[in-house]
């Protein structure tokens, strides 16, 4: 049975206002579940531990403003789900008890005319992150597209060979939401292991992997997939974090980010190449 935390609190402040604050604040942690614009919030969180989680947001004007009601729901698996949420009850409630107070801070700063407060806060919560950006026009129909990118085994095709990346799960890889795939690579020397979780999954569409462990402090990838007039539109969206602070930002600047450029470049040219090879396949 799940267990539950929740809370409410009144501000003098419109409702867009108090659903931007938490939607902003966890895009770190969470993955969005439901959204209705000025009233609902629902978010999904990343558990390392037995069980699943849920932040939830509602929000409603009255005759003095709104009044925003916080829900948490975490449902444990086994023991050790059980007694992590009743062990770290007392620090959540605290924790979530003080996010209303900063949303009902930030949101009465925004109705009173301090926008830039609020722009301020959503840069800090947002710092060190990095985004790169790639989109590719291909000579095939959309369905198809996706189906190349929907088998993990083309992935090691279109990696570039020095990063000697190889999948380490056993395959076929059935892919779906909440598929978990390990990989093992080398990047300048240094082995690595990879773990990601396909945290969104729209054939035909659209599909999102997320690092659960690896070297990054965060590091989402999102692959969309359109119809365009030469066929199909593929665009790539990394969202990224170093670890250790400014010193990741350097690293970023110093390496990483060339690093990413030159993989996304190798990847354009291969996807190509492959694509045009399977061509009697996928016509």
């Amino acid at each position: 049975m799940a267990a539950c935390y929740d809370c409410s609190k009144t501000a003098a402040s419109p409702c867009a206002a108090l659903c931007a604050a938490p939607k902003h604040l966890a895009t770190l942690a969470v993955t969005s579940k439901a959204i209705e614009p000025n009233r609902l919030l629902r978010l999904r969180a990343e558990m390392k531990l037995p069980g699943r989680a849920w932040l939830q947001f509602e929000v409603a004007e009255d005759g003095s403003g709104s009044t925003i009601r916080q829900t948490a729901i975490f449902d444990p698996v086994g023991v050790f789900g059980a007694a992590y949420w009743y062990g770290l009850f007392p620090l959540h409630s605290s924790l979530f008890a003080g996010m209303l107070r900063r949303i009902e801070q930030v949101a009465s700063l925004a109705s009173a005319g301090w926008d830039f407060l609020l722009r301020t806060a959503l840069r800090w919560t947002r710092s060190g992150l990095h985004r790169l950006e790639r989109s590719q026009a291909l000579p095939f129909p959309v369905d198809e597209v996706f189906d190349f990118f929907a088998d993990p085994s083309n992935l090691e095709v279109i990696t570039p060979p020095w990063l000697r990346f190889r999948i380490l799960t056993q395959q076929p890889i059935a892919m779906g939401e909440g598929t978990l795939i390990d990989y093992r690579l080398s990047l300048h020397g240094l082995p690595l292991r990879w773990r990601t979780e396909i945290v969104v999954w729209e054939p035909g569409r659209r599909f999102v992997d997320r690092q659960l462990s690896g070297p990054y402090r965060f590091w989402e990838h999102t692959h969309t997939f359109e119809q365009h007039e030469d066929g199909t539109l593929m665009r790539d969206v990394v969202v990224y974090r170093l670890p250790l602070g400014r010193l990741g930002a350097l690293a970023n600047r110093a390496i990483v980010e060339s690093d990413l450029q030159r993989i996304f470049d190798h990847r354009r040219e291969a996807i190509g190449r492959q694509l045009d090879q399977a061509a009697p396949s996928l016509t």
